[in-house]
């Protein structure tokens, strides 16, 4: 069988949130002797997120003064910053409705990821992440044989593995029982997505590359845009349910959208745009932390080192003036800036600014899951594991690059875009459901993969992200709403994956040094930087 493609698991990112609820912790034993869990169901803030509707804040007590002042410590906010003192910018403050930086990319003491949890390896010409890479020791040389990677940061083997019709299986496209047929489409479709890896448009571009600006305009590529993934796949006469299946998990995967709704310019953007190589690493090997890509976001913050204001509200614009309010002293604060960095989602810029958006978001959850651990479970699992016959994503090992022996607990780290319903409605249908509830929506799908999982259970934690990504539905990424998106003043600059329509860490890295370098020109009144 000539299948041996893998692929890989992200969300992403990144910005500042919006939310689902806060519970109470909760530690029950139904009465019908079910057995339960310690755990509760965590998330953004979304009590503080709803004041921004009230819009009814106490007046400010004082006012000062700053250079520049960036509003969202995801990852596009905390970019800018990087950028920005790279260049040697001083009088920069950073600030976030949270009481911790990351936005999707968020952990709590290096444990396990609350979101994005990977970076695949960086293209060739993308110097700018390359060299922050190198910043933070991720990449180690640099030189006329290719990239040298931190061997630490590498995702060690086994890497993924499936399990489908009662036996897990090396990597995530199904193997097992596939018809002739069906080994041919999963061929077919491959060889075209290769072809479609190496062709460039009439402007010299690739079809499909990171960050998506790089992406050639040719309209013989961004038709795709204009029909669906499954559209697509249709075309090409491609309707095996393993093929199927294994693209939409993919689909989900990334933006959090089926193949009956995603712009096929996305899905295939998916499969086509990354050619990052280092030395002795296979061409699918990803960067990966404990952390997820905290690790990320906390080397983008150290780096700047600019001060971080947590549990700050923008609720207001008036010319140069931020109107925030302080949830943690509870007070307004003022705050005039020569610059603003608006690093948040266009859901949320449009309550502050009073504007509409017609931005469609998709809502996930991820839970992280206590387990007791012994060699039997190490050996069973590799870094990412899916159930083919599951509603979620799988789950990730949190600790499969730590160096620890003998671990006595571990954690699991479960992902589950909620696309069986529409957007809105799986927002509101989130926020009314039980610990218990999720918790057994959860073991539905993992059991089979770890068939002692409930005797091994110390606690489940959930966190429902309301607002996880934007959906690059069709007709969506080559708008020119969506490239010209309106900044309402020259002092303000916008830096978010919303901006790109992909909500990937390489898209909320790019659009923050964008906007720094926006600023930087402004600063020093020149054309270029």
């Amino acid at each position: 069988m000539s299948i041996k493609i893998t692929r890989r698991k992200l969300i992403g990112f990144f910005g500042t949130t919006a939310a689902i609820a806060l519970l109470t912790k909760r530690d029950f034993i139904d009465k019908f002797g079910k057995r339960s869990f310690k755990g509760s169901v965590k998330g953004a803030n979304f009590m503080r997120g709803h004041r921004l509707i009230k819009k009814n804040f106490p007046l400010p007590r004082n006012k000062r003064k700053v250079n520049i002042a960036i509003v969202g410590a995801g990852i596009s906010g905390l970019s800018s910053a990087y950028h920005l003192k790279k260049a040697g910018l001083k009088g920069v403050e950073i600030f976030d409705l949270e009481d911790h930086l990351g936005g999707k990319s968020t952990s709590f003491k290096g444990e396990a990821p609350w979101g994005a949890h990977y970076l695949p390896l960086p293209n060739p010409q993308n110097e700018s992440l390359i060299q922050f890479l190198k910043d933070i020791n991720a990449i180690t040389d640099v030189g006329p044989e290719g990239i040298q990677f931190n061997e630490l940061m590498i995702c060690s083997d086994p890497m993924e593995k499936l399990y489908i019709l009662g036996r897990m299986q090396e990597g995530l496209v199904p193997q097992i029982g596939l018809s002739k047929e069906s080994i041919k489409e999963f061929d077919t479709f491959f060889q075209l997505m290769g072809k479609f890896k190496n062709q460039k448009g009439a402007d010299g571009k690739y079809a499909f590359d990171i960050p998506m600006s790089e992406s050639s305009t040719d309209s013989d590529f961004t038709k795709y845009d204009e029909m669906t993934m499954k559209d697509f796949l249709n075309g090409h006469h491609l309707k095996s349910k393993e093929l199927l299946w294994y693209i939409n998990y993919c689909c989900r995967d990334d933006y959090g959208t089926t193949i009956d709704e995603i712009s096929a310019w996305a899905g295939l953007h998916y499969f086509c745009s990354r050619r990052g190589t280092g030395k002795n690493l296979k061409d699918e090997s990803v960067l990966t932390w404990p952390e997820g890509n905290h690790f990320l976001a906390k080397g983008l913050f150290n780096l700047s080192g600019y001060p971080f204001h947590k549990g700050h509200m923008l609720h207001n614009i008036l010319d140069n003036t931020l109107s925030f309010y302080d949830f943690n002293n509870e007070e307004s604060v003022e705050i005039e800036a020569n610059h603003i960095v608006l690093a948040l989602p266009q859901f949320i810029i449009a309550k502050i600014l009073n504007t509409n958006t017609d931005f469609e978001y998709s809502p996930w959850m991820v839970a992280n899951i206590r387990i007791r651990w012994d060699e039997d479970i190490a050996e069973t699992l590799a870094w990412d594991n899916v159930n083919y016959h599951g509603e979620g994503l799988g789950i990730i090992v949190a600790s499969h690059q730590s160096l620890r022996a003998n671990l006595l607990e571990n954690t699991l780290t479960y992902y589950w875009p909620l696309t069986h319903l529409p957007p809105k409605e799986a927002r509101k249908w989130a926020l009314g459901r039980s610990h218990e509830s999720w918790t057994e929506d959860i073991l539905r799908d993992i059991s089979p993969m770890i068939f002692d999982i409930k005797e091994r259970i110390y606690s489940i934690d959930i966190w429902p992200w309301g607002h996880g990504m934007v959906r690059p539905k069709k007709n969506f990424l080559f708008k020119e709403r969506l490239k010209t998106i309106p900044e309402p003043a020259d002092n303000i600059t916008f830096a978010h994956t919303d901006l790109s329509g992909l909500s990937l860490f390489e898209e909320g890295f790019y659009q923050g040094e964008k906007a720094a370098n926006q600023i930087m020109r402004k600063e020093r009144n020149v054309d270029s930087f």
